[in-house]
């Protein structure tokens, strides 16, 4: 990168030059968190920087300027990408707010119950428009995880030492952008055998909202079926690839597996931003292939994607 190779005078150089030639306008919530944050700093602080006399340069305030210059100069999506810096833009903070270990000869748990604190109170999803996000995330994430530990507690009562039993909660961020944030909940449950299934939540900040899959499309019936279409397409390309793969489509003698998705589906959206669906062990094939995952092309659902998210 030419930056790499500027000497220090001649980098202060080019960034006078490029200052010049692409002006870069900070946004006004930057502005006014830098002006409240040099408020509250001491006058010596202040003052202790200085070109000149009645001219102080702050610290904070050289660094915003050196971000707002230089980054975009090296990349135009990184001016937007600001926004997610806390005290500057919408933001996500998740912490672990519940933790519960067991373990004794036959049974034994660890989990993790997140809390997500979101900047923005207003929620603007259909159905729940005076609630706020982080309180529709943490309420669905809280009942989830009540629920598992109550099953996980009452199998022991019941069965005592009759069989092992296993449980592991834990959470992930998947995505932190500026647009978007997603968090997925991982709950495997051994007894016996094992089963692993997820829950992942969407906020959409430019919307401040939930976002569901359903939630993408203007027209969620006919790209949930278009989407339906291509996952049993990559199905049966990828068993007539690799004989020992096994999906549960086509066969009349298996009355479970996958039927069709719905608009509450699990999603996420891969590095390319495509739409890719997660399947829950069970769901959709035998144990031994785990939880499928099918990156589904953008060219599939285009045309039933709602203005915002085209």
């Amino acid at each position: 990168m030419v930056i790499n190779m500027l000497n220090n005078k001649d980098f202060d150089r080019f960034l006078k030059h490029e200052a010049k030639k692409n002006p870069i306008l900070m946004p006004q919530d930057c502005i006014d968190k830098t002006e409240e944050l040099i408020g509250h700093m001491p006058v010596s602080m202040r003052k202790k920087h200085s070109f000149g006399a009645g001219k102080p340069i702050l610290a904070v305030t050289a660094l915003f300027l050196l971000i707002f210059i230089v980054l975009p100069v090296i990349s135009p999506s990184a001016a937007a990408a600001m926004e997610t810096i806390p005290g500057i833009g919408k933001f996500v903070q998740v912490i672990t707010s519940y933790r519960y270990v067991y373990s004794d000869e036959n049974h034994d748990a660890d989990v993790k119950v997140p809390s997500v604190q979101y900047e923005n109170d207003e929620m603007k999803s259909d159905g729940d428009a005076s609630a706020a996000v982080d309180d529709y995330i943490n309420n669905s994430v809280e009942e989830l995880t009540n629920e598992v530990l109550e099953h996980f507690n009452e199998a022991i009562e019941k069965f005592g030492d009759e069989f092992h039993s296993s449980l592991k909660i834990d959470y992930e961020i998947l995505k932190d952008s500026a647009e978007w944030f997603t968090l997925r909940i991982m709950i495997y449950q051994g007894t016996g055998s094992s089963s692993t299934y997820y829950k992942i939540y969407h906020i959409d900040k430019q919307a401040d909202a939930f976002v569901t899959l359903g939630d993408l499309f203007s027209d969620s019936d006919s790209a949930l079926t278009a989407i339906d279409e291509n996952i049993r397409e990559q199905m049966r390309e990828k068993m007539s690839a690799d004989t020992s793969l096994s999906y549960w489509i086509d066969d009349e003698n298996v009355n479970i597996g996958f039927t069709k998705i719905d608009g509450e589906h699990n999603y996420y959206f891969s590095e390319d931003g495509n739409i890719v669906i997660l399947f829950d062990k069970y769901e959709a094939a035998p144990g031994y292939m785990g939880c499928p995952e099918f990156e589904i092309p953008e060219t599939v659902y285009a045309e039933y994607l709602k203005d915002d998210y085209k």
